[in-house]
């Protein structure tokens, strides 16, 4: 899951740094990104 969460990271070229910084708008922009992905994971691994 962090090694996810990391990847998704770099995909944007955010880095944790950014992340402490965002508003609450940008980390629920982030937060529903992870979670697409994260479905997406699940859906192509059954």
């Amino acid at each position: 899951m962090v090694r996810l969460i990391a990847e998704i990271a770099n995909k944007f070229h955010w880095n944790v740094t950014d992340l402490k910084n965002m508003n609450v708008d940008e980390l629920l922009v982030w937060h529903a990104e992870v979670v697409r992905i994260v479905q997406l994971e699940n859906e192509s691994s059954r």
